[in-house]
């Protein structure tokens, strides 16, 4: 006899979050002559990466950057530094396909980035590794959401949101 198996709400209600969030990253609409780069990437920092000499910011995040140090249980820990190794795993050496979604500089655009269908910043922000960036767009607030209520990765203590410079983790 099969019996079935019970998920606490709040599991059901963050994994439906996640899949809408998901939903609105896939069917984002395509840029008219947006560049496309595609290659061996080099992570910078949790939110950068470089193909051919480009730098591409991950569109819709911030990580932190790579000296930046959270705290947890009043320890010190590197958060810039774990942030940046995650989105290394996540690349693994992979060809990493991006579509610009704007240019910031002759040596920086902003692109949302995959590994085969792995959306790299979405990764990252589920994964708590990132903040959503809501002046580029809102599909990763919700993602955001799950990560800081399941105290994943920068969730997991206290940090400081980058434009804002005061804390936005009070912790318990």
């Amino acid at each position: 006899m099969l019996h079935p198996v019970a998920f606490p709400a709040r599991f059901v209600s963050d994994t439906l979050a996640a899949l809408a969030a998901l939903s609105v990253v896939c069917t984002a609409p395509a840029i008219g002559e947006a560049r496309d780069l595609v290659g061996t990437a080099v992570v910078i920092r949790a939110d950068t990466i470089e193909i051919d000499g480009t730098h591409i910011q991950l569109w819709g995040i911030q990580g932190p950057a790579p000296g930046d140090v959270c705290l947890k249980e009043e320890e010190e820990w590197p958060c810039g530094r774990r942030a940046a190794d995650y989105l290394q795993e996540i690349i693994s050496g992979q060809p990493v396909s991006c579509e610009e979604k704007a240019l910031k500089s002759d040596a920086l655009v902003v692109a949302l980035c995959v590994v085969g269908r792995d959306d790299l910043a979405l990764r990252m922000a589920l994964a708590g590794y990132a903040v959503a960036r809501r002046d580029q767009s809102t599909a990763y607030v919700e993602l955001e959401g799950v990560a800081n209520r399941q105290r994943r990765g920068l969730w997991s203590g206290d940090f400081m949101l980058p434009w804002r410079h005061t804390s936005i983790n009070e912790g318990p």
